[in-house]
């Protein structure tokens, strides 16, 4: 009868040890991810890009953010006369989203680059700058990027 006493103290006390752990853990979370903008959701976006013939064209994107604490990734499939897909991967600091944008098929380093948006609206609107390496071109292109937050739009 002595053991089972002495196994439920000792229960009783592991129990009790677990609350400064899962105080610790909780004040750990709010400090790496308080005060985020949540930018998960459908998103609309436009830049300017220069096609083959050097001519400069409206680009438009439908987009599809999932975020997980600081970090997002979003699929873009461009629409209009060019039939592309983007994935950009990167974390949130404080009220600016920055990462890398990749072209979805991979197979080169066209297409890829990097990306800074500022978040505005607490995550109904973002607007920055994008940077990639253009292949059919065989140059670095830097435009303008702005993203609204659409919840109405079909899954991509």
């Amino acid at each position: 009868m002595g053991g089972v006493v002495i196994s439920y103290i000792v229960s009783i006390l592991a129990g009790l040890s677990l609350i400064p752990f899962t105080k610790g853990c909780i004040a750990l979370w709010d400090r790496l991810f308080r005060d985020l903008p949540d930018i998960s959701g459908k998103w609309h976006t436009q830049y300017t890009f220069v096609d083959e013939r050097q001519e400069e064209s409206q680009a438009h994107e439908t987009v599809d953010v999932q975020k997980f604490g600081r970090w997002c990734t979003a699929h873009a499939s461009m629409s209009g006369p060019h039939n592309r897909t983007w994935t950009l991967k990167g974390s949130i600091r404080g009220r600016y989203w920055s990462g890398v944008v990749e072209a979805g098929d991979k197979h080169s380093l066209s297409g890829a680059g990097v990306f800074q948006l500022k978040v505005w609206e607490h995550g109904r609107r973002m607007e920055g700058f994008m940077m990639w390496w253009d292949g059919a071109l065989d140059r670095i292109y830097v435009t303008s990027y702005k993203w609204e937050k659409r919840p109405g739009l079909p899954p991509g």
